[in-house]
């Protein structure tokens, strides 16, 4: 299937991230559209979630959630499958803990977030704290198999 530009369903105006879920749903960040829109392994659009502010990535997780970092909320969020939003957190700022366009990330195998925080110009690192809620925590990225 062709891509094009524009602002249907189906199109794009800069893709900024992509994602396969377990299922082999593809989740793209339109992040000019503000959306996220999912597509099955042939192209096909099976659903777009509105109203995301410059997403800058989009990660299906080990866990089976969907995180999300939004540039235009500074924060990141956590959907189902289904485009239910779960969990979010993250606010605006440059002191340490806060964020100014949260736009890549990676989880370590202890559960540590790092973080490209753009528009502060440095890389934070966020440690669960011990007592944490396991479904605040981000997982890592699911990496699929053949």
């Amino acid at each position: 299937m062709l891509f094009r530009s524009g602002s249907g369903p189906g199109q794009f105006n800069l893709i900024h991230a992509v994602s396969v879920d377990a299922n082999h749903r593809v989740y793209t960040a339109d992040r000019i559209n503000n959306r996220i829109q999912i597509f099955d392994e042939a192209g096909k659009l099976l659903d777009i979630w509105p109203n995301v502010r410059s997403a800058t990535r989009v990660v299906a997780t080990q866990d089976g959630a969907v995180w999300l970092a939004a540039a235009g909320y500074n924060r990141f969020a956590k959907f189902d499958t289904n485009g239910k939003l779960l969990y979010h957190w993250g606010m605006l700022g440059a002191e340490p803990g806060q964020i100014d366009n949260p736009h890549q990330w990676m989880v370590d195998q202890a559960g540590n977030l790092y973080v490209a925080d753009s528009n502060n110009d440095r890389v934070q690192k966020f440690v669960p704290r011990k007592t944490a809620d396991q479904s605040h925590v981000m997982a890592q990225e699911l990496v699929l198999k053949k």
